[in-house]
């Protein structure tokens, strides 16, 4: 059967299909053989194991890829000990891939069977393989005492960023000598030690032992790899302030290790001493010129550019702006520097250097990301039409930076604004949000459509986002029916709200045709509405910015808690919700249940607005920051949008934006 008739039969059928279990009999003529997966893992539910395995093999033998290997995997669980090892040696020779190696190496690791483990993992690669099975390998040789243990652990240990996986390992089985200071250690125990001790922070530690490993360097007993140089970085910047003197050592050995991989940590290292000793401006910007020269990686080049910008806009915001163009030409991805550029927007609109605004916005222009030039251009139109700034073709000037703000990439806040301020109509302006962000074909994997479609037409809704998240080349067709299928079984007790949206939003990301509104509708829905319709009405809100505020909070999701410790839907602080129980006379209450919370999020937003003279902007902010800190940043003379950029911390700037945005798409498109 072709994907397109397959989509066209599924899509007359679905309707049929809930949350429960479905029609077997309809199942079997719609996915065929892939049917008796989803049928096995009913049987299982239902507690009918033998029924379920025959399921299984039938679809492992003739299943397309995910239904077979999903089939495979669940044997590999089910099946009695023989059994089990004949699925897993069937999974290896069908899928011989990392997820497969995993999956075996834990089965092969609790029979003991140390020797199929080695066999099965001779060929990894240790610099891109999962450091899970890396572990489970090298304890394997340990346990067969295989002459390459100690080589390969060394390897692992120097190749590869330091995990938790390694210090499980170092901490449970490496123990030649795991104190820091011991003598009896070897120059490969002494480097391993050494990036255990920056793994844990321990940065005193770690730079007592580099004196250790300069001698290994300089008597050739040992090279530097790229991680053990990043890491004696780490450990000079945080383990001492002696800069000027690090900077001419790192920069000597920058030099002794020229054309290695090490010779960029060395340079940027240096180039970061340098710059904290605060009075070598040239010296820090060479080191960082000779980090970006030294190396063919693109990341670790930008990576060295955005400290040699950083490192200038400290010492001149003139020379900076200056200098812009320059810089700009030189990054690979754009995307990284989004940072600097709103620290130097903030920078300029706080201390006034309003007119070098559109000096960077005109150049950065076709080099930044579309979300940073979108952002110089609406703020420079704001300026010119509150006549902050001047032009000669000043109008034209304030149309032309709207216009470009309106290509804003997934930035929806400016896109919206600089909407707002050309005089579109809500329809153009919901015409805009629906325009796609990808202008390029899909790929699409006809079996992975299936996997996911048969979890949805059989009644598993709990398995299709982890598996989402699994698979590749999900088309936003498919993506955007998930979403809608999972907020349908959604009771806001389970994650099906979440997930629902997360997908949405992802779907958005790939769609490369208009979305339809009933798909924005996903990407921005009204969950838990009989709540929230009731407690706006009650405090006399408008419902559309309560949507906004629970999505932007919590994305639905009822029983999430910050790593600040606000809980629930609406983001609510344990102290604050207790001031808030004492105003309303609420004794017990529990803000993990979505009505106690979305009451007190509205009460308490209710009373923001009304305190600040029922500014959308101004109560966003006080939710996030505290009223007393959004009044002290308040500047009369600066209308909202131009507010907004000047408050000094940018998770409030962001969130003011999200609020925003989201309020207007809620509003447009339920009104």
């Amino acid at each position: 059967m072709t994907l397109k008739k397959f989509s066209l039969l599924f899509l007359l059928t679905i309707f049929f299909a809930s949350c429960n279990l479905s029609n077997s009999t309809r199942g079997n003529q719609e996915f065929g053989v892939d049917a008796e997966y989803f049928i096995g893992l009913q049987k299982l539910a239902e507690g009918k194991t033998n029924e379920a395995i025959n399921k299984f093999l039938k679809c492992s033998k003739k299943g397309s890829y995910y239904c077979a290997r999903r089939s495979t995997e669940e044997l590999t669980k089910i099946a009695d000990a023989k059994s089990k090892s004949k699925a897993i040696e069937k999974l290896l020779h069908r899928f011989p891939d990392s997820a497969s190696y995993l999956l075996a190496s834990k089965h092969y690791f609790l029979l003991e069977d140390y020797e199929k483990i080695i066999r099965i993992t001779q060929k990894i690669d240790f610099a891109t393989e999962k450091d899970e099975l890396i572990k489970m390998r090298l304890i394997s040789l340990n346990k067969k005492n295989f002459e390459s243990y100690n080589d390969e652990v060394f390897k692992w240990f120097t190749i590869c960023p330091i995990s938790k996986e390694h210090y499980q390992f170092y901490r449970d089985f490496y123990n030649p000598s795991n104190s820091y200071t011991s003598v009896q250690a070897s120059p490969h125990d002494k480097i391993i030690n050494f990036r255990i001790a920056v793994y844990k922070r321990d940065y005193l530690a770690a730079l007592e032992m580099t004196n250790q490993l300069f001698e290994y360097f300089s008597e050739s007993q040992t090279t530097p790899s790229a991680q053990i140089a990043s890491d004696i970085g780490k450990a000079f910047l945080y383990g001492s302030e002696d800069f000027s003197q690090n900077a001419v050592l790192f920069s000597s050995y920058a030099q002794k290790f020229k054309n290695t991989d090490a010779e960029f940590y060395f340079w940027f290292y240096a180039g970061r001493f340098y710059e904290k000793a605060g009075l070598y401006q040239k010296r820090t910007h060479d080191c960082f010129e000779n980090a970006i020269n030294s190396t063919k990686d693109l990341k670790l080049k930008d990576n060295a550019l955005w400290y040699q910008m950083d490192a200038q806009l400290k010492i001149s915001v003139d020379k900076t702006v200056e200098n812009i163009l320059n810089y700009a030409k030189r990054w690979n991805d754009s995307s990284y520097f989004e940072d600097f550029f709103e620290r130097l927007l903030s920078v300029l609109l706080t201390s006034g250097r309003w007119a070098q605004i559109p000096t960077v916005y005109k150049q950065i222009d076709g080099y930044a990301s579309d979300e940073i030039t979108a952002k110089y251009a609406f703020i420079y139109a704001q300026l010119l039409k509150q006549n902050i700034i001047s032009s000669p073709e000043a109008e034209q000037e304030i149309q032309n930076a709207f216009v470009r703000a309106l290509k804003s990439g997934s930035n929806t806040y400016y896109k919206i604004q600089a909407a707002k301020s050309l005089n579109f109509l809500d329809e153009q302006i919901l015409e805009l949000l629906q325009k796609p962000a990808n202008l390029s074909p899909e790929k699409v994997n006809p079996d992975a459509e299936i996997l996911l479609k048969g979890y949805a037409f059989f009644g598993f809704p709990e398995k299709i986002y982890d598996e989402f998240l699994t698979v590749k080349d999900v088309s936003s067709k498919t993506a955007f029916f998930l979403s809608d299928f999972l907020n349908k079984c959604a009771t806001g007790k389970d994650d099906f709200y979440t997930q629902s949206l997360r997908i949405a939003v992802s779907a958005a990301k790939k769609s490369n045709v208009p979305l339809t509104l009933q798909q924005l509708k996903l990407i921005y829905p009204q969950n838990f509405s009989e709540i929230v319709e009731a407690c706006a009405q009650k405090y006399q809100i408008p419902s559309f910015i309560m949507y906004a505020l629970i999505r932007s909070e919590s994305f639905f999701d009822a029983d999430v808690i910050s790593s600040a410790g606000a809980i629930g839907l609406t983001q609510l602080m344990e102290f604050t919700a207790g001031d808030i129980a004492r105003k309303l006379r609420v004794k017990n209450y529990e803000l993990t249940d979505p009505a106690i919370n979305i009451e007190f999020g509205t009460y308490y937003l209710a009373e923001l607005l009304s305190r600040t003279n029922n500014s959308y902007l101004h109560a966003f902010m006080s939710y996030n920051a505290g009223i007393t800190r959004v009044r002290r940043w308040s500047k009369k003379n600066l209308n909202d949008e131009l507010f907004l950029e000047i408050v000094p911390y940018e998770e409030t700037r962001e969130y003011g934006r999200k609020l925003i945005s989201a309020s207007t798409i809620y509003e447009l498109l339920y009104k």
